[in-house]
């Protein structure tokens, strides 16, 4: 069930970025994978989005987002 997820996981943990969650591992129980193991977080980026925490600068919230994928789609 979370196979694929579990390989993008791996691949991402192997060229980490501040702003991408870790991810630890996952977790097996006989032989199925029924979760993946990640860094929590006290927000979602729905809270974010919806002023649940406050008014955000939009520049610098952009730019948090801007930064991870343009660290995903860097050539190796």
């Amino acid at each position: 069930m979370f196979l694929e997820e579990v390989q993008v996981m791996e691949a991402l943990s192997r060229h980490p970025h501040p702003n991408i969650i870790r991810y630890y591992g996952c977790r097996v129980v006989r032989s199925p994978i029924t979760g993946l193991i990640m860094e929590g977080h006290a927000y979602t980026l729905s809270t974010y989005l919806n002023g649940g925490i406050g008014k955000i600068d939009k520049s610098s919230f952009m730019n948090a987002l801007e930064s991870p994928i343009r660290h995903l789609h860097a050539p190796d």
